[in-house]
This record gives structure tokens, C-alpha cells and sequence, in this order.
């Protein structure tokens, strides 16, 4: 093989192997992603209602997540979320304001939204992508009653209840199957999720 010719197998093998890697690379700026997750609300308000209630069942959706960020460097993401998760609590026995223990069966609906702004470090190897970071943000609950029973003490505290609400991403990790999507889990500690699962949009 002549010299010439050498030069340019290397140069067309040198670009091809380059082309394949920034089609590999998270290349975009911006990302919309959609997710899903469990947090510890559950926990927190079972020990909550043992105060206020003898007899009681809750159930709960997952947290319900929409986030954007936009890619700042080769290392940095800046961006903001919001969440939101639904819980309903069923009495029959339960203590009211005045401590005094009242009977009958009623519903309390509880919401919980969140907002953040967040701040991720990022690595990527190939398609795939590793991250951790921060969010701070607000936390609102609300809280209504379909009865006219004396309300609980608990329900009274919730309702309209605005705390300050901080999360770390232990570790998130992407996998991008195509140039504008990816999917990714997350591992968290506090808000708004303990774990998660999204599918981002690259653009």
C-alpha cells in the first residue's frame, strides 16, 4: 500500500470513529423529560396520624415528575423540575381538634407540589450518562375534607402548609438508544422522589 494511500485509510477510519462517537455523545442542549417515582410521604404520614386517628388506611400515587435543563459545559446542567403526588386517607375512628374521639367514616384528599431549580455534574462514556447534583426548592400541600365533621389536627397543619424543600441526586444514570431520546433512573436522598425512572427529550 503506498504511502498516500495509507494516510488516507487512517483519516477516513480517524472520521469515521469520530462521527460514531458524537452520535453516541449527549450532544444536544436541551432536555425535557418526563418521570416517575417513589418517595418517603407515606412513611412520614403514618407516623403523623398515629397522634390523630386509631382507625385509618391511606394510599398514594407515585410522585409525578416534568423537569428542563440545558446543557452549560461538557460537565454542567442547569435546569428546574416540577412535581406532584396525590393522597387520599380514609378514617373511622380518629381524635378531633379538641382531642376528643369521634367515629364515622370520611375522606381527606392531600396534594403535594414541588418546584425546583437544580444543578447537575455530569460524565459520559459512549451513550451512556452519570450524574449528580442538587435541587432546592418550596414545597405546598393541600388538603380537603369532603365532610363536616370537626377537622383534624393534622389536616389543619397541611393545608396550605409552603416548607423550603432540598434534594441530592446521588447517582442518575442515562441510557440514550437514539440522538432525541434517552431514558434514565435516579437515585435520591429527601425530595422529591427516593428513586425514579424518566424518559428525557433531546433538542
Amino acid at each position: 500500500m503506498t504511502r498516500w494511500k495509507y494516510k488516507l485509510l487512517c483519516i477516513l477510519t480517524i472520521g469515521t470513529m469520530s462521527a460514531e462517537l458524537n452520535a453516541q455523545n449527549f450532544d444536544t442542549k436541551n432536555e425535557l423529560a418526563i418521570g416517575t417515582g417513589a418517595g418517603l410521604v407515606s412513611g412520614i404520614l403514618n407516623q403523623v396520624l398515629k397522634d390523630d386517628a386509631l382507625k385509618y388506611s391511606f394510599t398514594n400515587t407515585p410522585v409525578y415528575t416534568i423537569a428542563y435543563d440545558r446543557r452549560i459545559n461538557n460537565w454542567l446542567q442547569l435546569g428546574a423540575n416540577f412535581t406532584q403526588q396525590f393522597m387520599t386517607v380514609n378514617f373511622e375512628e380518629y381524635a378531633d381538634n379538641e382531642g376528643i374521639l369521634q367515629t364515622g367514616d370520611f375522606e381527606a384528599n392531600l396534594q403535594r407540589r414541588q418546584i425546583h431549580v437544580r444543578a447537575f455534574g455530569y460524565y459520559e462514556v459512549n451513550r451512556f450518562r452519570f450524574r449528580s447534583g442538587l435541587r432546592f426548592g418550596l414545597g405546598r400541600w393541600k388538603a380537603d375534607v369532603n365532610t363536616e365533621n370537626k377537622e383534624l389536627k393534622f389536616i389543619d397543619r397541611l393545608a396550605g402548609l409552603t416548607l423550603p424543600s432540598l434534594g441530592i441526586m446521588i447517582i442518575g444514570l442515562d441510557y440514550r438508544p437514539t440522538k432525541w431520546m434517552s431514558l434514565g433512573t435516579e437515585v435520591n436522598l429527601l425530595s422529591p422522589q427516593l428513586v425514579g425512572a424518566n424518559v428525557q427529550i433531546h433538542f
